[in-house]
């Protein structure tokens, strides 16, 4: 099995650039309207959004416009990046709520754009061992 795309939803269209470009680093591939009837049959949502197709590297995002607010719950994207903590710092510089986890062996970093969705950015090629995710001992908390 192979991972196509992930989609998301943002409700300002802003994000595209502000955090998608400048904080991740992706590309915007193309971008296009949803037909109306095409978002009723597949989504159950009478409207016609506007998608923007991102991306970097070989990770692709849909992202959907959408003025409608919405909370994640625990869902979130997770992938690599050899700068991490760059981005990291570049997003809490931008007010992007980021969120740091340093423990013996690894370190957790999240952030999140502006409409709620969360991304985990491990730095590339980290290994992470099982029963290791998230242990009893949390480590040291930066956010």
């Amino acid at each position: 099995m192979n991972l196509e795309h992930v989609a998301l939803s943002i409700a300002d269209r802003n994000e595209i650039e502000n955090f998608y470009q400048d904080i991740l680093g992706m590309e915007l591939v193309r971008s296009f309207s949803l037909d109306r009837s095409l978002a009723n049959d597949i989504f159950g949502i009478e409207k016609s959004p506007e998608v923007f197709l991102m991306q970097k590297d070989q990770v692709q995002f849909e992202v959907f416009l959408s003025p409608a607010r919405f909370s994640p719950g625990f869902s979130h994207v997770c992938f690599s990046s050899s700068h991490r903590d760059e981005m990291f710092d570049n997003a809490a510089r931008h007010s992007y709520r980021v969120f740091r986890l340093k423990r013996k062996s690894s370190e957790l970093i999240f952030i999140s754009d502006k409409s709620g969705n969360v991304f985990e950015v491990k730095e590339a090629n980290q290994v992470i061992l099982p029963g290791n995710v998230f242990p009893k001992n949390h480590g040291d908390r930066i956010k």
